[in-house]
C-alpha cells in the first residue's frame, strides 16, 4: 500500500475524527490502523470490523456480541423500493408491509440496538437473548444514540440452554432439566447461570462495568454472586470488570 498524502489523511480525519482533523502524525497512525482492519465482502458491499464502542454514524460495519433483549417485530407500510414510510422518489413504485425485528447486542465495549427490516412474507431474524452474533449493516443515529440496520445476521453460537433440534439434550443437560432464573428470588446461586455469566465474560475479555447490571439481570444473578470471581481495573478514567487471574 502507499504511503496516503496528507490531503487523503486529512479527509479521513474530517470523516471519522473530526475533533483531532490537523493532528496529521495521529490522523497516520490512525488511518494504518483503519487499512488494517479485516475487511468483509457481502452482496456487493464491504463492511469494517469494529467494537461497538467505536462506532460512529454512517459507518458501513459489522460487529460480534451477545444478544442482551430481543423487541416483539413491528410491522410498518413502506416504499416497496426504499422502505421508507414516505418516499419521494417518482422511480419508486408501490407499497409493501415491512416487518421490523430489534435486538440489542453487547461485546463488552458497549450496547448497540439492530434492526432487521424484511417483507412480510420474508423470513426474518430469530435470535433470543444469550445468542453470539454477528451484525453486519449500516450505521445510524437516532435520538443521540447510534444504531445499526443490519443487512445479514450470522448466528455463531446459540444460547447454552437452547435445545438441540432432535430435542433430547441441551448443552448444558438434558430436555426434562429446568431452566434456572438464577438467585434473585430463592437467594442461591444457580450455577448453571453462573457458569454462563462467566463464559460470556471470559468471551469479552473485559466488559465496562456500566454494562455489568444488564448482562447479570440476563442470567438471573446479583452483582454479589458474581464478584469474588472478577476484578475491577480502571482504564483511561473508566471502569472495567474482567475475570480474575487464576494463580
Amino acid at each position: 500500500m502507499s504511503e496516503p498524502s496528507d490531503e487523503e489523511i486529512r479527509r479521513f480525519m474530517e470523516k471519522y475524527y473530526p475533533e483531532y482533523a490537523d493532528n496529521l502524525e495521529l490522523g497516520r497512525i490512525l488511518y494504518k490502523r483503519f487499512m488494517k482492519r479485516r475487511r468483509h465482502t457481502g452482496g456487493g458491499a464491504r463492511y469494517e470490523e469494529y467494537k461497538i464502542g467505536e462506532l460512529q454514524p454512517r459507518m458501513r460495519v459489522v460487529v460480534q456480541g451477545v444478544v442482551i433483549e430481543v423487541f416483539e417485530p413491528f410491522e410498518y407500510e413502506g416504499c416497496a423500493v426504499c422502505r421508507r414510510r414516505k418516499c419521494n422518489n417518482p422511480n419508486h413504485r408501490g407499497r409493501k408491509v415491512w416487518v421490523v425485528d430489534g435486538f440489542k447486542v453487547s461485546d463488552g465495549t458497549g450496547t448497540v440496538f439492530c434492526s432487521y427490516i424484511h417483507g412480510k412474507d420474508e423470513e426474518g431474524v430469530d435470535v433470543e437473548e444469550g445468542d453470539v452474533v454477528r451484525v453486519y449493516g449500516f450505521t445510524k443515529l437516532y435520538k443521540n444514540d447510534v444504531e445499526i440496520t443490519a443487512d445479514k445476521v450470522e448466528i455463531v453460537r446459540k444460547h447454552p440452554d437452547i435445545q438441540e433440534e432432535n430435542g433430547s439434550e441441551t448443552e448444558t443437560g438434558s430436555a426434562t432439566e429446568p431452566v434456572h432464573t438464577g438467585s434473585a428470588v430463592s437467594g442461591n446461586i444457580d450455577e448453571e447461570s453462573l457458569r454462563n455469566f462467566l463464559e460470556a465474560i471470559d468471551m469479552f475479555g473485559k466488559l465496562k462495568k456500566s454494562l455489568v447490571p444488564q448482562i447479570l439481570q440476563r442470567y438471573g444473578l446479583r452483582w454479589e454472586d458474581v464478584s469474588d470471581y472478577l476484578e475491577v481495573i480502571v482504564e483511561d478514567g473508566e471502569e472495567w470488570v474482567r475475570l480474575k487471574k487464576t494463580r
